[in-house]
C-alpha cells in the first residue's frame, strides 16, 4: 500500500502537535525499519518532513499539492493575464499575490 498522504504514513490526524508528530514517525521508524524496508522508510522520511512542524501543515492546508501548477492561479482568485505588464514581472507579481493572499487567510 503505497499512499502519498503523510497522515495516512505516520498514522494520525491533521490536528496534531509537533511532538505527536515526531512520536509517530519514530513509531513508524521502529515498525519499518530502513535497512529490512527501504523504500517504505524513504517514504515515511518524506511524509515526517512534510508535516513536521506546524507552519509545514499550515503550508500544506493553505497550499495543496494535489493542484497542478496550471490550476493554482483558479485556486487562489488571482486574476492572471497571460501578459503582464512591462514593470512587473509576471512570476513576481504571482509571488507577492499568493503572499498577499496566505496572511488573509492566516489573519
Amino acid at each position: 500500500m503505497q499512499t502519498k498522504d503523510p497522515y495516512l504514513l505516520l498514522g494520525i490526524e491533521e490536528d496534531v502537535t509537533d511532538r505527536q508528530v515526531t512520536e509517530a514517525y519514530h513509531a513508524a521508524l521502529r515498525q519499518h525499519p530502513p535497512e529490512r524496508e527501504p523504500e517504505r522508510f524513504t517514504l515515511i522520511s518524506e511524509a515526517y518532513e512534510s508535516i513536521r512542524t506546524e507552519e509545514d501543515r499550515i503550508r500544506r492546508r493553505l497550499f495543496p499539492q494535489a493542484l497542478p501548477a496550471a490550476a493554482l492561479p483558479a485556486y487562489f482568485d488571482v486574476p492572471v493575464e497571460d501578459h503582464a505588464p512591462v514593470a512587473v514581472k509576471r512570476k513576481q507579481w504571482l509571488k507577492e499575490s499568493y503572499k498577499d493572499w496566505a496572511r488573509s487567510r492566516l489573519s
